[in-house]
């Protein structure tokens, strides 16, 4: 049995790069990486408003507040205000001046337009606490009344101290999040207890309610 010769055309067919032959492929592949890439840059830089997902407070502190209508910087936000009625943000701390002459405002929830993930962008400008939020009072810094808190069961046993919440788009608290936890697991292992269980959260603790905690979250402190 006799082998067919190889055609001389049939080889250079073969070693022809086919996005040489067809320069309308490699158009295509860097179009098709492009859009790859800015799908990726896009989803990586959406506002709060548009996330999902929960996120922890603490990521906001420090971002600088702009006045959305103007371009001008309000100054960087200091501290979240949390309404302990509704487990929301009621407002942002915002610290002003230099060095010499240290200030602060609020600015209200309602004022802020996007929660970005560089900038905070706000519409309108803040003003005293006392004076532009009544009923001021009653709300919770995350930095100065919520990190560090002692979450105690509603059986009076100490569950651990919070480090951090996490909230959801619209700025509510999803869940709590702990630094430490001395019961065993699952409540251990997650180092989360969820808002839905809060039965009070005042300036000194937040108790959570016994009953909605399944069985084996709570009863045995871990020793050591």
């Amino acid at each position: 049995m006799t082998t067919p010769e190889k055609n001389p055309q049939d080889e250079n067919r073969e070693n022809i790069d086919p996005e040489a032959e067809h320069p309308e492929l490699e158009q295509i592949i860097e179009s098709s990486e492009v859009e790859t890439l800015e799908g990726s840059i896009s989803e990586d830089i959406q506002p709060i408003s548009q996330q999902k997902e929960s996120q922890p407070a603490q990521i906001f502190l420090h971002k600088m507040m702009v006045n959305i209508e103007n371009g001008e910087k309000l100054g960087n936000a200091s501290d979240l205000l949390f309404d302990r009625a509704n487990l929301k943000i009621a407002a942002v701390t915002v610290s002003t001046g230099g060095l010499l002459q240290r200030g602060s405002q609020a600015i209200l929830v309602e004022q802020i337009q996007v929660w970005g993930k560089d900038f905070i962008l706000v519409q309108g400008k803040g003003g005293s606490l006392q004076d532009f939020a009544p009923g001021s009072e009653n709300w919770l810094s995350l930095t100065n009344n919520l990190k560090g808190k002692q979450v105690i069961s509603s059986d009076g046993i100490r569950l651990g101290q919070i480090e951090d919440v996490s909230i959801d788009a619209s700025g509510k608290i999803v869940d709590f999040r702990l630094s430490q936890a001395l019961v065993k697991a699952p409540l251990y292992e997650s180092m989360r207890i969820p808002a839905a269980v809060t039965h009070a959260l005042g300036k000194d603790a937040l108790i959570i309610d016994r009953e909605e905690i399944p069985e084996t979250q709570v009863g045995n402190e871990i020793e050591g």
